[in-house]
């Protein structure tokens, strides 16, 4: 560690005119230099600091941006996911609207089927029942 220079004569002289005697002025003068230079910190200090900071501030940079590859790649696969996904959804939707009309289809031709023998049987009745009156008529009129 660089000492930061402190001018101790200076300091003594200054004292002594303030009628500090000798032993006084060398123990104040020792601990003010000692105190100085054990809390001062120097250019020397400040750059290690600085550059210890920049280290650092350049690797959470990098961690960011490490992060944000990562959730753009994970952005872009989920699209892709998605994205197959609403095809596949549509490719099903297609299909079942296609069963529903074969379906719808279907009970249409059966429908009609089944009107059509109940037209051909209803009429079988109603010939049945024109015999069966000419007959019975036959019958109560002879």
């Amino acid at each position: 560690m660089e000492l930061v220079t402190f001018d101790t004569l200076a300091a003594a002289k200054t004292l002594e005119r303030a009628g500090f005697n000798d032993i006084q002025t060398e123990a104040v003068v020792k601990t003010i230099s000692k105190a100085v230079n054990e809390s001062v910190a120097t250019k020397a200090d400040l750059k290690v600091l600085d550059e210890s900071v920049q280290g650092e501030f350049k690797g959470v940079q990098g961690e960011f941006k490490a992060a944000h590859g990562e959730i753009k790649a994970l952005d872009e696969s989920m699209h892709g996911e998605i994205k197959a996904l609403g095809e596949s959804m549509r490719g099903e939707f297609k299909a079942i609207r296609s069963k529903l009309k074969a379906l719808d289809e279907s009970v249409d031709g059966k429908l009609k089927a089944l009107e059509l023998s109940m037209i051909i049987k209803l009429g079988a009745m109603q010939f049945a029942t024109a015999l069966f009156i000419l007959g019975v008529g036959k019958f109560l009129f002879s």
